[in-house]
């Protein structure tokens, strides 16, 4: 009897363990963060770019950064032609209540760039120099959702140039130069939205890109469209401009060089217009058939320096061209005897301008530099072309990789080859030029200082500085040494090879 009072007590303390186990709450399963909506809008600047584009155009891609988003999650509005479309990339993730700024990035021709993280910086993965909009704004993730319109502005001193042009391909390299003109790139946004750029020496080559407006106006084509950063002494006010636009491969020797010059040109007028400037086609450019503008990748002083393909005077780049005494704008011949100069003296010396004091030093300011009228290559050539300095020459030197060979191979045959020199190469691309070490004159033509032997073969060539009333700076070349001297007599012949910044 008394086990089965025992088992009926603990029976019924089970049922009232059971029950009261019934009544506890079910625990909740951890949720992930709520799927954040966009309310997000981007207003395009219009007029400041009206010379190209007013609004929104199909595929046009905006990149929108959280700084309190994990790098590199961002999220992407892309335009489908009526509306923004966007997505999240790389499991961008906010938080309901989550305070913070957001920057938004627009580049023309990056719609298929991806981010990644750059030390906690958003970097782009490809790099494209040209104009960008951006825009910044405080953000509060409120009931799960973000809101707000980007007021997108082209940053100050952008200007774009676009060159009307109907048989534009996408397949075609282009680039535009002028000396006022910087390009630049956007390298990372920073978490915290500050937007991080590089700009290249000043004059360097704008790439261009093929632009077909979506919805044109009458008369309105297809083109090529450049932008950079403006110098600030050119914005709002009259410039001389000097373009020059190659089209081709990429190489400049299977490329065409046109130039266009405009005088006390305004094209920069104010921060909302006239920074998209529309240039006639390349029907309407000059041809440069020669003295191509080489890009060495040489900078100095922070422009961007191109040296001429051949010397002032040659045919090819291989001769020798003109030789040229000091300060002498018409070639040095062996049949001037005695010495005849445009000054009409007979006299020991060239020109006897520039010689009231010695230049101390190795290297001085520009105001004892030939002027423009005494400067062969600018005489000869015009436009911006001139005598390189001596900084330029040993910024040559110590920018860029050269090479003696004892015969120039300048075809593809087998007697296609010149005389010896110095190939020099590009330490950025593959390009070069290349320096004929030709001689000189002195009196009479001097090709070597010793029967053909390699180790003395030399080419002078002039600089556009003075040292006194007897010497001035030349740059020379031999097989195991180069460089300046400052001792070489302006009586002499020498060569010369145009530059242009």
């Amino acid at each position: 009897m008394r086990k089965s009072i025992i088992f009926i007590f603990m029976a019924i303390a089970a049922m009232v363990s059971c029950g009261k186990q019934s009544m506890d709450p079910i625990p909740e399963e951890p949720q992930g963060p709520k799927e954040i909506v966009f309310n997000l809008d981007a207003k395009h600047p219009g007029t400041a770019t009206r010379a190209v584009k007013t609004g929104w155009e199909t595929d046009d891609v905006v990149f929108v950064f959280f700084s309190g988003a994990t790098v590199p999650a961002y999220l992407e509005m892309k335009w489908d032609g009526g509306k923004w479309v966007r997505t999240t990339k790389n499991n961008l993730t906010l938080s309901d209540g989550q305070t913070g700024t957001m920057t938004a990035v627009y580049l023309p021709f990056g719609s298929d760039a991806t981010i990644s993280n750059d030390n906690g910086s958003y970097k782009f993965s490809k790099i494209y120099y040209s104009y960008y909009l951006t825009a910044q704004l405080p953000y509060t993730v409120t009931d799960g959702e973000v809101s707000g319109l980007f007021d997108m502005r082209i940053p100050e001193g952008y200007v774009q140039f676009f060159i009307d042009e109907t048989s534009a391909a996408a397949s075609d390299v282009v680039e535009l130069r002028e000396p006022h003109m910087t390009p630049v790139k956007i390298l990372s946004v920073g978490a915290d939205g500050a937007v991080a750029t590089e700009a290249l020496a000043h004059g360097a080559p704008l790439p261009g890109y093929v632009y077909d407006k979506e919805n044109k106006a009458d008369g309105e084509n297809k083109g090529y469209l450049f932008s950079g950063i403006l110098a600030e002494e050119a914005r709002a006010t009259a410039t001389d401009y000097h373009f020059t636009f190659v089209k081709g491969s990429g190489s400049p020797y299977n490329s065409t060089f046109y130039s266009k010059a405009y005088q006390a040109k305004s094209f920069y007028r104010g921060e909302s217009e006239g920074r998209a400037i529309k240039l006639p086609g390349i029907s309407n450019w000059n041809q440069i058939t020669g003295d191509m503008p080489i890009d060495l990748n040489v900078d100095v002083n922070g422009k961007r320096l191109y040296w001429s393909f051949r010397n002032l005077g040659a045919e090819h780049e291989y001769d020798s061209g003109d030789f040229f005494a000091f300060g002498e704008t018409e070639p040095y011949y062996e049949t001037l005897s005695p010495l005849v100069w445009k000054e009409g003296k007979s006299t020991g010396y060239s020109s006897t301008s520039y010689s009231t004091s010695s230049v101390s030093g190795r290297y001085t300011s520009n105001t004892s530099l030939l002027a423009s009228s005494d400067d062969a290559a600018s005489v000869h050539l015009g436009g911006l072309w001139r005598m390189p300095t001596p900084d330029e020459c040993e910024a040559l030197l110590s920018s860029c990789t050269l090479s003696w060979v004892s015969q120039f191979r300048y075809g593809g045959g087998p007697n296609d080859v010149a005389g010896p020199g110095y190939k020099v190469n590009s330490n950025v691309t593959s390009i070069y030029v290349f320096l004929p070490a030709a001689g000189c004159y002195y009196g009479t033509r001097n090709d070597n200082d010793s029967a053909y032997n390699e180790n003395y073969i030399v080419g002078i060539y002039w600089t556009s500085l003075p040292v006194n009333l007897g010497h001035a700076y030349d740059f020379f070349i031999k097989k195991n040494d180069r460089g300046t001297s400052m001792n070489e007599e302006r009586i002499l012949g020498g060569m010369i090879r145009p530059v242009m910044n």
